[in-house]
């Protein structure tokens, strides 16, 4: 999930951090 978070944008890479802590809250 946080493998092309470097590529993507800033803002998208926030975006994808939140969905990762939700995942890790599962």
């Amino acid at each position: 999930m946080g493998v092309g978070a470097e590529v993507i944008p800033i803002s998208s890479k926030m975006s994808s951090d939140i969905d990762g802590k939700v995942f890790l809250a599962k």
